[in-house]
């Protein structure tokens, strides 16, 4: 019987029952070795939710692709996802095409909504649908939901990670001014308001540096940080990956995967490159969102994907309780640009009388 493995799946869930079963080999579908495996048939109780979720459809999308850009279960290491899908339910969906039973972009639209209440109508009471169906405290039902998913996305910080911080300086710094700033000089970010202070953080000394914007021949400081305790935060670098449907049940599919459409809006967001003129005003929607994690009491930070390459920022809302390194001096020698040109903005120019 072919076997998959640990590597062929997001899904926390399926990596957990996969590991449970303590069977170690290679794997049929993404040639992994001496990894934990386990026969693909025997997860088909895990996928019978595809049975309320998928509607054959004429036209519609084959059901590997529609149900991995839904959930994002499978792997990029597994070389023929269709097969290994066949191979767990057992049933052969040849020239069969389906479509999403689900309804999932009520919360997108919601959370534009939100934004735009937020930047321009009500900063602190807010009418917004979406809100008063997910963030409200009364909503009991929507907030347990939420905070399912939360859970599965959550990370946990130890004192053995170590993290990049940069500043920018004519004159030497050292360890001591290299943390957050404090709240009478905290400036608007990503994540924080103004006058509220939160450490931002970044896993390699390229994106730190990045973050900070440089010039060609700054002088960059850039030290080392290690929590001095363990932290949990939520890791929002991609929510579609992360989770797992399986805990949930029929009900409520429509349900999580509206929150998850949510979270990778917001995700997008914190990524996004923004003017700096239009920065504050831009941030409030993501700041918003930051304190309400921050309210939850259950959460030190959250990760995100940084808009300067690969790497990813952590941003812990409380700044103390960290251990710094002596700062190292880097100068920015050169600064490479990547352009392309704007046609969106050309044939509007075109069109004006």
């Amino acid at each position: 019987m072919p076997t998959c493995c640990i590597n062929c799946f997001h899904d926390i869930e399926i990596k957990k029952i996969i590991t449970s079963q303590n069977k170690l080999g290679r794997c049929s579908y993404c040639q992994s070795k001496q990894t934990p495996i386990c026969e693909a048939s025997s997860l088909s109780e895990q996928f019978e939710f595809l049975t309320y979720v998928l509607d054959e459809a004429e036209g519609g999308c084959a059901a590997h692709e529609l149900i991995n850009g839904a959930f994002a279960i499978f792997s990029e290491k597994v070389q023929d996802t269709k097969q290994l899908l066949h191979d767990i339910v057992e049933e052969n969906f040849d020239g069969q095409t389906f479509q999403l039973k689900l309804s999932k972009d009520h919360y997108t639209e919601g959370w534009s909504q939100l934004c735009s209440e937020l930047k321009h109508t009500n900063r602190f009471f807010l009418k917004n649908e979406l809100y008063n169906k997910i963030f409200n405290h009364s909503s009991e039902g929507q907030l347990s939901k939420l905070f399912m998913i939360l859970e599965q996305l959550e990370q946990e910080v130890n004192p053995d990670d170590v993290f990049y911080r940069a500043r920018i300086n004519d004159e030497p710094l050292t360890a001591d001014v290299m943390g957050a700033p404090p709240a009478k000089l905290s400036t608007a970010g990503r994540a924080n308001p103004k006058g509220i202070s939160y450490i931002y953080l970044a896993d390699n000394i390229d994106t730190c540096i990045s973050e900070v914007r440089p010039y060609k021949g700054s002088d960059i400081y850039v030290s080392e940080f290690k929590t001095k305790e363990n932290r949990r935060v939520i890791d929002l670098t991609n929510p579609r990956e992360t989770f797992s449907i399986i805990p949930f049940s029929e009900s409520e599919y429509d349900e999580i995967l509206a929150i998850i459409e949510l979270l990778e809006s917001f995700s997008l967001q914190l990524s996004i490159p923004v003017k700096p003129h239009l920065s504050e005003l831009e941030y409030i929607p993501t700041q918003f969102l930051c304190e309400y994690f921050k309210s939850l009491g259950s959460y030190d930070g959250i990760i995100f994907n940084s808009s300067f390459g690969k790497g990813r920022n952590f941003v812990f809302f409380d700044s103390k309780g960290f251990d710094v390194g002596d700062p190292d001096c880097f100068k920015l020698c050169d600064i490479s640009f990547n352009f392309e040109k704007n046609i969106a903005t050309q044939k509007i120019e075109g069109n004006t009388p």
